[in-house]
């Protein structure tokens, strides 16, 4: 948008003595636009992706992991689940909270091969809630994927305010930590 910005405000400028400057800046504007358009729609069907029928459905929060789990499950992945918040999340917070812990299951069932498993943990303590998911690692698996699931993590997590780590635990296979805070999001 601020490439946008500039261009537009070149054309303005040089219209009356260059027309095919400006007309090149208009041009560069609109290029600017479209890419634009096309980062926000990617990040809008990240945050919000549509159900089968194509209508857009409500955000999934913490409530729905054990959905999640159930899918993952299904699958053949081993999960355990200990949970213990008590306070209703800020909107953004939970679906955070939900992204992060389907990004971390995602990625175990990815690279964890056909024993995956997976611990999660999601604690509220001192006005934050701490997410923790880890695996043993037993196999490596090499499926395909954008490769931007722990940098998309990191965002959401840094976004709220929150920190978080990533990478192999000193016994073998991985872990994902999240903490982020609830309170006025």
């Amino acid at each position: 948008v601020s490439v946008m910005t500039v261009q537009a405000g070149v054309a303005r400028l040089v219209v009356a003595d260059d027309p095919k400057r400006a007309q090149e800046a208009i041009g560069a504007v609109e290029e600017a636009g479209r890419r634009a358009l096309d980062e926000l729609r990617h990040l809008l069907g990240v945050l919000r992706p549509e159900t089968a029928s194509g209508e857009l459905r409500p955000q999934p929060g913490l409530d729905h992991v054990h959905e999640l789990v159930d899918q993952l499950r299904q699958t053949g992945m081993r999960i355990s689940l200990t949970e213990d918040v008590r306070s209703e999340l800020p909107v953004r917070v939970d679906l955070f909270a939900y992204r992060i812990v389907q990004e971390a299951l995602t990625n175990v069932l990815k690279h964890g091969g056909v024993d995956a498993a997976a611990q999660v943990r999601l604690v509220e303590a001192d006005g934050r809630l701490d997410i923790e998911v880890t695996d043993k690692g037993a196999a490596a698996s090499t499926l395909p994927g954008s490769g931007q699931g722990i940098v998309g993590m990191k965002e959401r997590a840094i976004l709220l305010g929150g920190t978080f780590e990533a990478g192999p635990r000193p016994a073998g296979g991985f872990r994902v930590h999240a903490l982020l805070p609830i309170g006025d999001q």
